[in-house]
């Protein structure tokens, strides 16, 4: 199944948000999001494959709709008891455009590089009572959710009003009636374009929606995985214990989209290095290969999540930094790497670097980079690293 006939750059983001699991009872998680999880590109992808001619915005809209509509069809066949859900939104970035889909209440916000953060498409849910009426009016994007309830009405007996799975509210007499036929927006991308994130809702609503979102993009440099990770940690900031509260978000930024006045530009031929020279701060923890510390000779305790905000501290100061002191600063102080024992500039220090050294995703950011600027968070067995090219 290729396809490899579809317009470069070519991928695909996901991010689902469960509902009305009953996880902490039974140990288990929600059923239908990792069905979701497991089959949605199954469906996806065949009909990409499929048809190998032009796909016009249409053709795109459609392929997405039947996927989600076909996906809750296998759920119900083979899950017919279960009444857990799933909100899903989905994009496709293939050449210039971008492909949205959404399902359910997890958050799309479309970054400018001026700055602005447009909300792209409305919760399918019904509005809470509880939220400020100034913060839910009607703005000029329209309005920020599907469904009202009339002043003074009961709650209804389930928010959303479509979403995967909730088979309880998907019967021929079911009120309220939920559908699984997503929203789908094709856009063409222009270089005012700056990315997108895909935000589940309660994070969305905890950390001040667009403004915090614009304000992350512009923290975070073109950093994905730093802004990702800073949208999660201004929420659990702000909110204290999150509980079970879903807080997942995806950040993808866009490059080389070019300005429709800049001059044509030749197309430059890509030399990659056959080795460069870098620096490194490595964080372990967990769930590491090796989870000892061989410069304190001791054992590892910290989380994923714990090694990760570490790290984004590291390159937030940084990038306040030029001179790049506190790199030097902080991987002598937090390095679990033994490079951080070296002398001066050489903190850090990994020498001469080949491909192949250090496994391939690695690889696929060091030698991606240009001398003098610091990745973003990478991830190999030792754990996580932030690198420095140098030459």
């Amino acid at each position: 199944m290729s396809i490899e006939h579809l317009d470069r750059p070519c991928a695909l983001y996901a991010l689902y948000e469960g509902h009305r699991g009953s996880s902490a009872s039974t140990g288990m998680g929600n059923v239908c999001a990792e069905f979701c999880v497991k089959h949605l590109h199954q469906k996806l992808l065949p009909k990409l494959a499929a048809f190998r001619g032009y796909w016009e915005d249409r053709r795109l809209e459609s392929a997405m709709k039947e996927s989600f509509e076909e996906l809750d069809a296998d759920f119900k066949e083979k899950h017919p008891t279960v009444t857990d859900g799933c909100c899903a939104s989905v994009a496709l970035i293939t050449g210039g455009r971008l492909v949205i889909a959404t399902l359910g209440d997890v958050g799309c916000v479309l970054c400018m590089r001026s700055g602005e953060a447009i909300e792209l498409v409305k919760a399918h849910a019904v509005a809470d009572p509880d939220e400020d009426d100034d913060e839910d009016e009607e703005d000029e994007q329209g309005p920020r959710y599907e469904a009202r309830l009339p002043a003074g009405s009961p709650e209804p007996p389930i928010r959303w009003t479509r979403a995967f799975g909730d088979l309880d509210f998907k019967r021929p007499q079911s009120v309220p009636k939920l559908v699984a036929t997503p929203e789908v927006k094709v856009m063409q991308l222009q270089h005012k374009h700056h990315g997108f994130a895909f935000i589940c809702r309660a994070l969305y609503n905890a950390i001040g929606r667009n403004v915090a979102v614009s304000t992350v993009f512009k923290r975070s440099a073109g950093r994905p995985r730093m802004a990702s990770g800073a949208l999660v940690d201004a929420a659990v900031q702000w909110l204290g214990q999150v509980g079970d509260l879903g807080l997942g978000s995806i950040v993808v930024f866009f490059d080389r989209i070019e300005a429709p006045d800049a001059p044509p530009q030749k197309k430059a031929r890509k030399e990659e290095p056959s080795q460069v020279r870098l620096r490194h701060i490595l964080l372990k923890h967990r769930e590491c290969k090796s989870t000892i510390d061989k410069v304190r000779n001791k054992q590892v305790k910290r989380t994923r999540g714990e090694a990760e905000r570490t790290l984004r501290a590291v390159l937030e100061e940084c990038e306040g930094d030029p001179e790049r002191r506190a790199f030097t600063t902080r991987c002598k102080e937090l390095s679990e790497c033994q490079s951080c024992l070296k002398a001066g500039e050489l903190v850090g220090d990994l020498g001469w670097v080949k491909p192949g050294k250090y496994g391939q995703t690695f690889d696929d950011t060091a030698f991606a980079m240009q001398v003098g600027q610091m990745s973003d968070l990478v991830d190999t067995d030792q754990g996580i690293h932030v690198i420095m090219r140098t030459a």
